[in-house]
C-alpha cells in the first residue's frame, strides 16, 4: 500500500509541476499577447516571424523613399507651374506692350514688371526643397543660378561637370530619377534660356521696340513649352511612385496579416485554456493533498 500511494504522490507532483509549467506559458502569452514568446517556443514559425518583419521593415523603407520622391517631385512640379504661370504674365505684358496704343511710357513702366518677373525667375529656379536645391546640378548643394549670369550662355557641353542625377530605390531592384535638370530653365544646347527670353523682353520695352516685343511671342511660348514637356515627365515619374506605393501598401497589409497569423495569440482562447488547466490543476493538488493526508496506518496498510 506505502508503494502504491507513494507512486500516486509521484504522478501527482509530475503532473502538478507539468501544469505549472503550461499555466505560466499561458500568463506569458496572455501578458504579451504572442503565441511565441521565445524561439524555442516553435524555432520554425518564428523563423517566419523573422521573414515577415524583414519585409515589413523593406515595404517601409520603399514607401518612405517613395514618400520623398513624392513630395520632391511635387514641390518641382509646383514650382514649375509658378515659373510657367510667371511666364504667362511676360505674353499678357507683351501683347499689351505691342499694341498701338502702347507709349514709351508705358512700356518703360512694363519693363520694370518684367524685370521683377525675371528676377521671381531667378529666386523660384534656386528653391530648396528638404534642404536641397530643387535644379542644382551638383549634388543639390549649391544654387544653381545667378541673377547677373542666368542669362549668358552655358558653356558647351563637354566642358560642363555632368549634372547629378537623383534616383531613389523604390524596390528591390528599381530605382527612379526624381531630381529635374536645371536645363528645364537655360534650355541646354537645343531649347531656350528662359532668363534671357525674359531679360530680351524687357530689353525690347525699355528699347520701345514694337517689332522686338512681338517676337518675343514666339520666344515665350517656345519657354513655356518646354516647362510644360517636363510637367509632363514630373507626372509620368510621380504616377510611377504613387502606382508603387498602392502595391506596397496592398503587400503590407497582407504581410501584417500572416504576420499576426503566425505571432499572435487568441486572447480568448488562451484565457479559456487558462481556467481549464486552473481547474485542473486544482484537482491535481487535490489529489496530492488527499495522499499526504494518508496516515500513517494507511500507510502500512
Amino acid at each position: 500500500m506505502y508503494i502504491l500511494n507513494r507512486t500516486l504522490y509521484n504522478h501527482a507532483q509530475e503532473r502538478i509541476q507539468k501544469a505549472n509549467q503550461e499555466l505560466y506559458r499561458i500568463q506569458e502569452t496572455l501578458s504579451c499577447g504572442k503565441q511565441i514568446v521565445r524561439p524555442s517556443d516553435n524555432p520554425d514559425g518564428a523563423e517566419q516571424v523573422l521573414q515577415y518583419r524583414s519585409v515589413l521593415s523593406n515595404i517601409q523603407q520603399y514607401s518612405d523613399n517613395i514618400d520623398f520622391g513624392h513630395r520632391w517631385c511635387q514641390a518641382t512640379n509646383d514650382t514649375l507651374k509658378t515659373a510657367s504661370d510667371l511666364l504667362l504674365r511676360c505674353r499678357q505684358v507683351a501683347q499689351s506692350q505691342a499694341d498701338s496704343t502702347a507709349t514709351q511710357q508705358t512700356r518703360a513702366v512694363s519693363a520694370k514688371e518684367i524685370e521683377g518677373i525675371y528676377h521671381d525667375l531667378v529666386d523660384l529656379a534656386n528653391t530648396k526643397h528638404e534642404g536641397r536645391y530643387l535644379f542644382a546640378p551638383e549634388q543639390l548643394l549649391t544654387p544653381p543660378f545667378n541673377p547677373q549670369t542666368a542669362a549668358e550662355d552655358e558653356p558647351a557641353e563637354a566642358e560642363r561637370p555632368p549634372e547629378f542625377i537623383m534616383r531613389i530605390k523604390i524596390g528591390d531592384e528599381k530605382q527612379i530619377q526624381v531630381n529635374t535638370s536645371k536645363e528645364v530653365f537655360t534650355g541646354g544646347q537645343k531649347g531656350k534660356n528662359i532668363f534671357r527670353v525674359v531679360s530680351e523682353l524687357k530689353t525690347s520695352l525699355e528699347n520701345n521696340d514694337p517689332e522686338a516685343i512681338r517676337a518675343a511671342f514666339a520666344e515665350i511660348d517656345q519657354a513655356m513649352e518646354q516647362i510644360k514637356q517636363q510637367q509632363g515627365e514630373i507626372g509620368v515619374r510621380m504616377q510611377r511612385l504613387e502606382r508603387t506605393q498602392e502595391a506596397f501598401t496592398e503587400l503590407k497589409g497582407l504581410t501584417e496579416s500572416a504576420l499576426s497569423q503566425r505571432e499572435d495569440a487568441d486572447l480568448i482562447e488562451k484565457a479559456v485554456d487558462f481556467v481549464t488547466k486552473s481547474n485542473h490543476q486544482s484537482i491535481n493538488l487535490a489529489t496530492l493533498a488527499k495522499i499526504l493526508n494518508t496516515n500513517l496506518l494507511d500507510l502500512l496498510g
